[in-house]
């Protein structure tokens, strides 16, 4: 097994030392990948625009993905996170939230409880009932097992909903036992003289 530690290291940044080929080999599950990392003390000359990360700066190709090793400059865009440098792309997949609907990163406006109720985040278009997927247009909506629902289908999950007019009921009910019924109590009247 090798270490990742020095990996990461040489990766972070082009260091003082002379022009060097540092070749790393990664044991993975199916098989080893070689990797190779160049880095170099050689000054940036002004007809090149360099790559500023981690408070350095790095000639164009020199500085790498942490995660993937893909190379990173000004035209593919990177994040910093935890001194290390990220592509757009895997800072997205791994730190970014993802939409408890559909699953996708969610990047800007988000639908959160905050109360603490409902863990996690939504996309603004996916954030509706967990059963029929409606939006919730005046924002009210109820909670059940950390998922949001609309009146209705909260109601039918927590079997509160009137025998008689199929209603939910919210307040005071009559309860028959052991059929388990549910009445508002102007709809729990007798069937002969209703």
């Amino acid at each position: 097994m090798y270490s990742a530690t020095i990996r990461h290291a040489l990766l972070a940044a082009c260091v003082a030392l002379p022009l060097i080929n540092v070749a790393h080999i990664m044991n993975t599950k199916a098989n080893s990948i070689v990797r190779e990392i160049f880095m170099c003390d050689r000054a940036i000359p002004p007809s090149v625009a360099p790559i500023k990360a981690l408070g350095k700066f790095y000639h164009p190709g020199h500085i790498k993905c942490y995660h993937c090793y893909a190379g990173i400059d000004d035209r593919t865009g990177w994040k910093e996170h935890q001194g290390r440098v990220y592509c757009r792309q895997d800072f997205k997949s791994l730190f970014l939230p993802k939409c408890r609907a559909c699953h996708k990163t969610v990047e800007k406006n988000a639908v959160s409880a905050m109360d603490g109720k409902l863990k996690g985040k939504w996309h603004l278009e996916c954030f509706g009932c967990h059963t029929c997927r409606r939006p919730f247009p005046d924002n009210t909506f109820y909670v059940f097992e950390d998922a949001p629902y609309c009146k209705r289908h909260y109601h039918e999950l927590n079997n509160s909903l009137c025998k008689r007019c199929s209603d939910p009921i919210e307040g005071y009910c009559a309860y028959t036992s052991p059929e388990n019924w549910r009445f508002h109590p102007n709809c729990f009247t007798c069937e002969v003289t209703r």
